[in-house]
């Protein structure tokens, strides 16, 4: 979990950002802050190796099948969560309103399929 974090940091030290609808990353991380992140990390990784060989710790693989199929089973759950059935607990919805999210939601839920259909 700590290699992973770093392999997080480090995205952002390479100047790796993501932008699309309605997410967006900003790298505001100064070149000295990138430079002394860098120099940190090469330390960090440093004492992982040395645990890893002193304990004889296997490295872990992130499968990114495994991990795309995770995180899209995770939104859909959330996604269901948008039909009008879900959201009347939280009051009265009116009826353009629940049609909107129950259309809505089939889109997202059919685009979320397809995703997993690809990486079957």
């Amino acid at each position: 979990m700590l290699d992973e974090l770093f392999v997080f940091i480090e995205k952002w030290v390479d100047g790796q950002c993501y932008a699309s609808v309605l997410y967006e990353e900003k790298n505001d991380l100064s070149p000295s802050q990138k430079k002394t992140l860098k120099k940190e990390l090469l330390k960090f990784r440093q004492y992982l190796n040395d645990l890893k060989n002193d304990m004889k710790i296997e490295k872990q693989t992130q499968s990114a099948i495994n991990d795309i199929w995770s995180r899209v089973s995770v939104f859909r759950e959330n996604i269901m969560e948008l039909e009008a059935r879900h959201m009347k607990r939280y009051g009265h919805i009116p009826q353009e309103v629940q049609e909107y999210f129950n259309d809505m939601s089939k889109k997202l839920l059919s685009q979320l399929d397809r995703i997993l259909e690809i990486i079957k």
